[in-house]
């Protein structure tokens, strides 16, 4: 009976195992997603994991688990995770966001443009993914300042996070998640991390510190303690902390800001902190910074007057309380995350965000004062900012420290110190005349960095025009003045630089020179800058226009096109050779030839079309013919292919791919074999004209890129004439990427 027993009891194991199974993992998951709705991202990560051995196509948790990476900084894993979420029917287009700025925090940028064109697309109302390829687009420029900034890790980081450093007194207080001296350990379930503590190091030397201490420990709580910031006198400090109250009606605790007094010993902080005023159970108050003349508090809230994420808003001082939160707008906000505010002693606001478009993670930008707001943010570059999150920066002069988790994968938050190297200036004089010599004391000049929005001030002394410039520095000089020509032209400042000359042509029509033959003493070359689409032309204002002396390769002059995409340039001398050419981000640059020998007029017009480079796409080169065998190229042919040449020569980073396609007729093996031939050929055309082999591949496809149906292989081919049939016989070029240092690159 106990063996019969032993068997029925083995037989109903089996038979409802099954339902077992399904029901433990039920309870998996329901245990993962308490966590997950309770902001334990680091405790849910291992269960949805184990629950996904089990269950890969269960898309909520997988969209979960991705979230949970991205939550605790994990950018390697978030990739993987989102690229299996954005596969599922049921994702939404915020995971395609996600995926790419995973793939920017993993230096992945090629891949993160497809994800944030497909989100762009479906979310016209957020601009962060067109930020973000704004953003990749103009790369180089937040390279350039790379050398000017020196930046070290110090040397009170611990193996925990350490981050938002204030200076106070003889060092910094900062925020640390090192464990501190206790019995019982507690653990943030968010990070999985010891709990944040607010601590002191006193400078010893230069960047060394001393071995750091607790700070004030009677007024950190058991909780979250920090960040920090002191006022200016040293009396009051705000810091942020974990709220004492019940917890939110979403089920944990938010954080809050609170302030605290000196007390009147001057020697220790009231322990009677003061609540802010605006803090909520509702949303999360953090990262305060006092002005530098006390009056305003900035912080970062997710409050429901944002704009979405975390948003940074201030209050005024009004009495002993605040008024109520302003936030500082589009301008500032996005619908991501803004945060870690600081102002410093210029009024220059610098926070971190990651709706702006960055390298990745958090990036650190700064806004210049405008009125009662601030202007477009500006990326602070290479080498502060990284593909990881960085933040809470502080300045004393030219100097400070910010922090970063660039380091162990964008885990580990360290402080960083940081020595900007500010360039040499010179004291340039800006002069500006008539064609005949003038010079135009009623002339107004505006000077901003080539590049960037950023306004230089110009003095006037005596009826003369300064500016102090950067040696080094290109700069963009837009001159006007009464009845003259508005000019734009742009100028690299070296330490010899002591004067820039700007010449105005007038408004109305005048005769210069020889009156007789009507002939002036120079020559003014005008034009049109476009594009076409569809056959529209589309002026292109901000063109670059330089004018270079042919004989010996010297730039003359170098100027923009206006609004309307329109230039004018009045300083050419007779009877010269020069080139004009005209320079636009992401067109190719085109150059023309200019004679000012045996000119009747004083003006010279020149339209001038640039075409857009599209990475990739093919390019038909027309009327290129080959003899039968594919071994000679007619002069025809020759004559397109130079116009290719002189592209390569205008535009020397550029690198191409070759191709020759043939139609469907005949036997596949000699198609491709003929159309590698033919390849070969126009490479060696290239070559032949000493354009650098490294910018040159050849490939031929056979009759494998079809332009049209002509189709030899279906049973149901569609009759094509023999024109149709020579459409997909066919050279093209298309630029793959371009040449920096020897190395290729796809942007």
């Amino acid at each position: 009976m106990k063996l019969h027993s032993r068997y029925l009891f083995i037989l109903l194991i089996i038979a409802f195992s099954p339902a077992l199974l399904k029901a433990q993992q039920s309870s998996l998951l329901n245990k993962a997603n308490v966590l997950f709705q309770n902001k334990a991202y680091s405790t849910a990560i291992p269960k949805y994991i184990n629950y996904l051995k089990k269950d890969s196509l269960n898309f909520e948790a997988v969209f979960n688990l991705a979230d949970c990476y991205r939550l605790t900084n994990d950018t390697y894993h978030a990739e993987k995770w989102y690229h299996k979420a954005v596969r599922f029917q049921e994702s939404l287009p915020i995971h395609q966001l996600y995926l790419a700025q995973a793939l920017m925090a993993n230096s992945n940028l090629n891949e993160a443009k497809k994800w944030l064109v497909n989100y762009s697309k479906n979310t016209l109302d957020d601009m962060r993914a067109r930020e973000a390829l704004d953003f990749i687009d103009k790369l180089d420029i937040y390279f350039e300042t790379a050398s000017d900034v020196q930046v070290k890790k110090i040397n009170i980081n611990s193996k925990e996070d350490d981050f938002s450093p204030a200076f106070y007194k003889k060092g910094i207080v900062f925020t640390s998640s090192r464990r501190k001296m206790a019995i019982v350990k507690n653990n943030d379930t968010w990070t999985g991390n010891n709990f944040y503590s607010i601590y002191y190091a006193e400078l010893k030397d230069s960047n060394i510190f001393h071995k750091p201490v607790l700070f004030e420990p009677d007024l950190q709580g058991n909780a979250n303690n920090g960040p920090v910031c002191i006022s200016k006198d040293g009396k009051t400090m705000f810091f942020t902390r974990n709220s004492t109250d019940a917890k939110s009606s979403e089920g944990f605790i938010k954080l809050e800001i609170y302030e605290v007094k000196l007390s009147a010993n001057g020697k220790n902080w009231d322990k009677n902190y003061i609540p802010f005023r605006w803090n909520s159970n509702s949303y999360n108050c953090t990262h305060p910074w006092l002005s530098p003349d006390g009056s305003k508090l900035y912080f970062a809230s997710d409050m429901k007057l944002g704009y979405g994420g975390m948003d940074i808003y201030y209050c005024k001082r009004e009495g002993n309380s605040w008024s109520e939160p302003q936030n500082l707008g589009s301008q500032v906000n996005t619908k991501g995350n803004e945060e870690f505010p600081y102002i410093d002693d210029s009024g220059i606001l610098y926070f971190s965000s990651d709706g702006h478009g960055g390298f990745g993670g958090l990036d650190i930008v700064s806004c210049n004062p405008a009125g009662n707001s601030f202007e477009k943010p500006e990326n602070m570059g290479i080498p502060i900012n990284s593909n990881s999150d960085d933040f809470g920066l502080v300045l004393n002069g030219n100097a400070g420290y910010f922090s970063s988790n660039r380091e162990n994968k964008g885990i580990d938050d360290d402080i960083y110190s940081l020595k900007i190297n500010i360039p040499a200036t010179v004291k340039v004089k800006i002069k500006i005349m008539g064609i005949s010599a003038k010079v135009l004391s009623n002339a107004d000049v505006k000077i901003e960095i080539k590049n960037s929005k950023k306004k230089i001030a110009v003095k006037k002394e005596m009826e003369e025009l300064t500016a102090e410039l950067q040696v080094g520095g290109e700069y963009v000089f837009d001159v006007e003045a009464n009845n003259y020509i508005t000019q734009k032209i742009i100028k690299k400042i070296t330490s010899k630089t002591t004067e820039i000359l700007v010449v105005l042509s007038p408004k109305e029509d005048r005769v210069y020179g020889d009156k007789k033959s009507n002939v002036g003493l120079k020559i003014c070359i005008k034009g049109f800058v476009y594009s076409l689409n569809n056959g529209i032309k589309s002026g292109l204002p901000n063109t670059s226009v330089s004018i270079i002396e042919a004989s010996s390769g010297k730039k003359r002059t170098e100027t923009m096109t206006d609004n309307e995409g329109g230039v004018k340039i009045c300083d050419l001398e007779r009877d010269k050779k020069y080139i004009a050419k005209f320079n636009l981000p992401d067109y190719f640059i085109n150059s023309v030839e200019i004679f000012t020998s045996n000119i009747t007029a004083d003006t010279i017009e020149e339209n001038i079309h640039l075409n857009k480079i599209n990475v990739g796409k093919p390019n038909k080169i027309e009327k290129v013919n080959f003899d039968s065998a594919g071994g000679h190229l007619s002069t025809e042919s020759e004559k397109e292919l130079e116009k290719i040449v002189k592209l390569m020569r205008d535009n020397p980073t550029i690198v191409i791919e070759l191709s020759s396609h043939t139609d469907c007729r005949g036997i596949a093996q000699v198609s491709f074999d003929l159309s590698n031939k033919r390849a070969q050929l126009l490479k060696d055309f290239f070559l032949g004209r000493n354009i650098d082999s490294k910018r040159l591949f050849s490939s031929g496809y056979g009759a494998t890129i079809p332009v049209n149906k002509c189709d030899c292989e279906k049973l149901n081919v569609t009759p094509c004439t023999e024109e149709q049939f020579r459409e997909n016989e066919r050279s093209e070029f298309k630029v793959i990427g371009f040449l920096r240092n020897g190395i290729i690159y796809s942007e």
